[in-house]
């Protein structure tokens, strides 16, 4: 009986810290969302995703939504002289860092104020056929809004988020 009444008090202090918005939330829940992972058939698409599996704490549908490789190489060219070459190795190297980078941020709490916002996703302008920049305005409570420009690649399966 005892274990019993300690099981029951673990599960109800957790449901109590989920609905309070403090930690995980427990799956199948009400308010818990099933993120969709990427590509997606469209840049907005993308952003949308990738912040549904930012909301959902869905590590998995969140990575598939980026794309580390191209943003190592935008990162790269960026900061490279006119007469460097970019090496594969270089490129591995800076995206894994990123990758892990970003990992770091999923498991430490860094998009939960996404829980609460309301988010919106516009085209803002094509760069190329293929690379694209999405506007995602997001109201945030109390703290008013905010506006983030992400660029948007496409590859041969699909849209990804490259930077944000």
């Amino acid at each position: 009986m005892r274990r019993l009444v300690a099981a029951t008090a673990i599960v109800l202090a957790v449901a109590a810290a989920a609905l309070a918005g403090e930690g995980p939330r427990p799956k199948g829940s009400p308010d818990a969302k099933v993120a969709r992972g990427c590509p997606a058939p469209s840049p907005e698409e993308a952003v949308q995703r990738l912040d549904e599996a930012l909301v959902a704490g869905d590590e998995a549908a969140a990575l598939s939504c980026r794309d580390f490789r191209w943003e190592a190489k935008l990162i790269l060219q960026r900061l490279k002289r006119p007469d460097e070459e970019l090496t594969k190795e270089m490129v591995n190297q800076t995206a894994e860092l990123q990758e892990t980078s970003f990992k770091r941020e999923l498991q430490t709490g860094g998009f939960d104020w996404l829980r609460t916002a309301r988010c919106q996703s516009t085209m803002a302008r094509k760069l190329a056929e293929d690379l694209a920049v999405v506007e995602d305005r997001c109201q945030r409570g109390d703290a008013g809004e905010t506006r983030e420009e992400n660029h948007v690649g496409k590859s041969a399966d699909g849209w990804r988020v490259i930077l944000r």
